[in-house]
């Protein structure tokens, strides 16, 4: 496996004078901005060869699907891999009768290698390192730039297969080494193997061993605790690492790579990403993303649409992806301890900035780095002319949040007594502009993402004007969630916490209107969330205030809480919590308490109700005082456990995996170097020296060509 101590003992045993060919990748050789602390004694016509084969078979090394099975045997592709590494075998067992080859990459084609060695009837030796499964994991999350998750499936692929192959062989054929054993006693383990090569080692092994061995490189690292391997997975893992020949490998257990293929091959809708770029892997499987957004989760204050941005960005960089986001905000707020500090904020202040002006600066920002992917959310068009203004090689994907039209429907303009709209007409421009730039971004995007199926409907007949590719996807799931924290708790029942902000959309004249139904008052309700003006122009504060002291029901406001704090103080209290939205898509309030064991009263509106299991949706009520009053009846008196104990109806793992996962699908314009492979010298020419004459671009076979 990668990361299991290969380049260690590829070291020694080229110190024990042990042949593994003329043609070794050596940190030399590579460039400085790329150059690892250590030699990795790779063939770098292997290298080469497999990363080709493993790109064509949609196996990239670095990839999710790296892990998954190979296809049939009888494979063009692996027939022509097959061919290739049997004339780089003749070429370095020219001169020699033993060759050490080593590649991580074998692992995943090693069916492929016995085929080739056995036909040419050549003996093989199968040496194996192996070393502890978690720390191996991580350190190939960290070097490879790819989640834990993905990381464990490619380990237990490599195993798999080397289960596979050892059955093949006789038991004088193979060995294993521990990477533990090499590091405690290096030239007892080298011994060990050159012995199993029938190799002589060289006369002055003890001192070429002590020169090679570099002490300050890390060769331990702390387990990361907060990885938890699934249950299946981790009994698989630890069977595996047992270095158990007699697994049964037909058996009908799953094991991690199969269960992420099945994920990645399901046509549910909460994962509309999953059939774009389906069949995609490119040479590159990272990506350069921008995420332009006015709000931002742990960095300024915000809704929904700064925690969605936060968790995407958290979760492509987990997967390696370069990412960036533009904020466009002017407020000075101190960051959140919390904050990831590995995205690199870059700030827009867009006061003193008309509209216009906004996204000119916006443009020359996003010009200046040059992404594969931006991503924008639709409220306030800023991702308005992206398309019309930059390489045609950058995708712009707009989120499907909640444009301005869409939340006017929850939150109206305030009206005068009658009935004329109460408010300045400097701002009915300036929503109208908005309202348009909004339209303008929706209808010239690559790719709609919308986090629920309720925002897709409302979006196509709302405001698209032609076909595009729109999903329903789930947004990246929160870090921060109260996941079986906290244990029910019945004598906080007759306790009630309105949690989201306190305006009419989030239900709050629902609410209050619902309590004076309440067969039995609660003892006492606390507002957590921030103060606004209703649309009769009085601030919410007070028109709680007044309904509860006549209702005579105790009440506290905590509306200058961040996000932290208040799930804290949530899970700290264990009060019924009430969500009563009149209209919403895909809350972050309402998923940071699913699965918490905390008891949540909700509406069924909008996306909500496509965020809970089948079986929970008993527990949602319907957005009107008598449903609501029922609900909060039932919540504050049912002696069920299980009452109001609201799931998530798909695992959170399994949303980042499908985001994760795309972003490296995307195709890329970029790859000049595989194009030309495919074009004969004299077009080449023909393009460079166009290319000198500054032609930028050329239409051949139908297809642009970008030239960099």
């Amino acid at each position: 496996m990668h990361n299991s101590g290969t380049s260690l003992l590829g070291g020694l045993l080229n110190s024990a004078g042990v042949p593994m060919g003329n043609k070794l990748l050596m940190k030399s050789g590579i460039p400085k901005h790329l150059r690892p602390r250590y030699d990795y004694f790779e063939d770098k016509d292997i290298v080469d060869l497999q990363d080709k084969t493993l790109v064509l078979l949609k196996r990239h090394w670095s990839s999710y699907k790296g892990s998954f099975s190979l296809e049939t045997e009888h494979n063009s592709i692996r027939e022509t891999f097959q061919v290739e590494l049997s004339n780089i075998i003749k070429r370095r067992l020219k001169n020699t009768n033993l060759w050490a080859v080593k590649d991580p990459r074998s692992a995943i084609l090693l069916k492929d290698w016995v085929k080739v060695l056995t036909e040419m009837k050549i003996q093989i030796k199968l040496l194996i390192v192996h070393r502890d499964p978690l720390r191996n994991i991580k350190s190939f999350s960290e070097k490879g730039q790819v989640p834990m998750l993905w990381a464990e499936a490619l380990w237990q692929r490599t195993y798999i297969n080397t289960f596979e192959t050892i059955r093949m062989l006789s038991k004088d054929n193979y060995s294993i080494t521990n990477f533990e054993d090499i590091l405690e006693n290096p030239e007892r383990e080298v011994f060990h193997i050159c012995k199993f090569l029938n190799w002589k080692p060289a006369k002055d092994l003890e001192k070429r061993i002590h020169d090679h061995i570099d002490m300050k490189l890390p060769s331990k690292q702390l387990i990361d605790k907060s990885y938890e391997m699934d249950q299946h997975t981790i009994q698989l893992t630890d069977f595996l690492n047992k270095k158990s020949f007699e697994y049964n490998l037909n058996r009908k257990a799953k094991n991690l790579p199969n269960k992420i293929k099945d994920i990645m091959q399901s046509n549910e809708s909460k994962l509309g990403l999953n059939s774009i770029y389906e069949s995609t892997q490119t040479l590159q499987p990272k990506v350069k993303v921008i995420i332009i957004t006015a709000e931002l989760q742990n960095y300024v204050n915000c809704g929904g649409i700064g925690s969605a941005y936060y968790e995407l960005a958290n979760s492509l960089i987990e997967a390696g992806h370069s990412t960036s986001i533009i904020l466009v905000n002017s407020s000075d707020e101190k960051i959140s301890e919390d904050f990831n500090h590995r995205i690199n904020i870059l700030k827009i202040n867009p006061n003193g900035l008309t509209r216009i002006e906004l996204n000119r600066v916006i443009y020359k920002k996003v010009s200046e780095i040059k992404p594969d992917v931006i991503h924008v959310h639709d409220w306030l068009g800023l991702g308005s002319g992206l398309k019309n203004n930059l390489l045609e090689s950058s995708k712009v994907f707009i989120g499907l949040h909640g444009p301005t039209a869409w939340t006017r429907g929850g939150n109206p303009w305030p009206r005068e007594k009658n009935g004329g709209l109460k408010i300045d007409e400097k701002h009915l421009y300036e929503e109208g502009l908005i309202r348009a730039l909004e339209e303008d971004s929706i209808n010239n995007a690559d790719l709609l993402i919308s986090p629920s199926e309720f925002m897709l409907k409302w979006v196509k007949e709302k405001i698209l004007q032609k076909e595009i590719n729109i999903v329903s996807q789930r947004n990246c799931t929160l870090s921060k969630r109260l996941i079986n924290n906290a244990s029910y708790n019945s004598s906080n029942q007759n306790k009630l916490i309105f949690f989201g902000r306190l305006e009419a959309r989030k239900g709050l004249k629902l609410f209050l209107k619902a309590l004076e139904q309440l067969k039995s008052k609660p003892a006492k309700i606390l507002f957590v969330g921030s103060d606004c003006y209703l649309d009769e122009g009085t601030l919410s504060s007070e028109l709680i205030k007044s309904k509860l002291n006549h209702l005579n029901i105790e009440y506290e406001f905590q509306n200058t809480l961040n996000r932290l704090e208040a799930l804290q103080l949530i899970e700290k209290l264990k009060y019924v919590v009430v969500i009563p939205s009149i209209i919403e898509n895909s809350p972050c309030v309402l998923e940071e308490l699913l699965d918490s064991n905390l008891r949540v009263v909700t509406t069924d509106t909008g996306g909500i109700k496509e965020m809970v299991r089948e079986v929970d949706r008993k527990w949602l009520a319907k957005p009107n005082p008598n449903e609501l009053a029922h609900h909060l009846n039932e919540a504050l008196t049912n002696t069920d456990q299980h009452a109001y104990l609201l799931r998530a109806k798909i695992d959170p793992w399994k949303i980042n995996l499908s985001w994760q996962a795309f972003h490296e699908r995307i195709p890329r314009n970029n790859y000049t170097k595989e194009i030309n492979k495919n074009i004969n010298s004299s077009i080449i020419k023909k393009i460079k020296d166009m290319v000198k004459k500054n032609i930028k671009r050329l239409i051949f076979n139908d297809k642009i060509l970008s030239i960099r």
